[in-house]
């Protein structure tokens, strides 16, 4: 019998906490919108392609893309920039793409991308009105393979080393 008045009473103190619960205690959702993929030829206003490894991005209301990490570069002519602002408060803003440093010539309208009816991976062939400078390239090796073969060849000596020393006491 106690243990029917202990289920009892753990049910009847859960109704009481869900029902009579604040609502400030709740957690609210966090919010959740697709980003908008824009892609596209890059060209110049002479209809030259613009080199490839140039930086596109994009500016929405004051928002940069390129800051969040939301850039992508130039690859034979062509690009492929997914956007998304850090709100909904950004849909229907104007879309300023940059290539390189310059503006683009064509703007969109960020979209909602929270209806699924919204069009989320709109074409838009990009154009500026200058020459663009080719992106510098640097090495492209990456640090830690750097590091790796840097490692790989002390232990070698080393290694090496210590062989030809136990030969010499053999």
């Amino acid at each position: 019998m106690p243990r029917r008045y202990a289920i009892i009473s753990l049910l009847l103190s859960s109704a009481v906490a869900f029902f009579f619960c604040p609502a400030s205690l709740a957690q609210e959702l966090p919010e959740v919108w697709f980003p908008c993929t824009y892609s596209g030829t890059v060209t110049t206003m002479d209809g030259l392609p613009v080199p490839d490894g140039t930086q596109v991005y994009a500016i929405v209301d004051g928002w940069n893309s390129k800051d969040d990490g939301q850039w992508t570069q130039v690859s034979q002519g062509k690009y492929r920039l997914s956007v998304r602002p850090p709100s909904r408060t950004y849909f229907g803003k104007t879309v300023t793409f940059y290539v390189g440093d310059q503006q683009a010539n064509e703007t969109a309208i960020f979209p909602n991308t929270h209806d699924p009816d919204a069009e989320r991976w709109p074409t838009l062939d990009l154009t500026v009105p200058g020459a663009v400078i080719p992106p510098e390239v640097g090495d492209t090796t990456l640090p830690w393979l750097r590091l790796a073969i840097l490692c790989l060849g002390a232990f070698m000596l080393l290694s090496g080393a210590f062989v030809l020393k136990r030969r010499a006491y053999a």
